[in-house]
């Protein structure tokens, strides 16, 4: 299964609000300056905050980086205090 089964890459979303991200992290991301996602962000993120397994393949400079620190972090911030490493 690829993301293009589930994503058209044509379509995007106008903010990272609507990608299913933490407050706490939206906030860290308008701090940066970022504020429309790439189509590998808007494809992978929510995808990878769902659980589902990603690869991304895109250019240097697309977001890719993000696309997986996103949900890296978002998962790192839901996890109970317990289970943190």
């Amino acid at each position: 299964m690829t993301l293009t089964d589930h994503f058209s890459p044509m379509t995007q979303t106008s903010s990272f609000s609507t990608l299913g991200i933490s407050p706490e992290i939206l906030e860290a991301i308008e701090v940066l300056g970022f504020d429309t996602p790439s189509a590998i962000q808007e494809q992978a993120i929510p995808a990878a905050i769902g659980g589902s397994d990603i690869v991304g393949l895109s250019h240097t400079g697309s977001g890719k980086t993000l696309a997986f620190a996103i949900p890296v972090s978002y998962t790192h911030l839901t996890l109970p205090t317990i289970l943190r490493v």
